[in-house]
């Protein structure tokens, strides 16, 4: 749930231009190493 309340944040930075894809995608793979996800794979833009 915390990842995904993440990723959430992230992807309105990307959506309003403060981060670009590049960013949102390191982003990502921090955020899916740091709380492993159950599912993690499932919810990642970046499986």
């Amino acid at each position: 749930m915390v990842y995904q309340m993440a990723i959430s944040v992230a992807k309105n930075m990307l959506k309003n231009g403060i981060v670009n894809l590049e960013e949102y995608n390191r982003i990502d793979t921090i955020l899916l190493k740091k709380y492993r996800p159950y599912l993690g794979s499932l919810f990642s833009d970046n499986a």
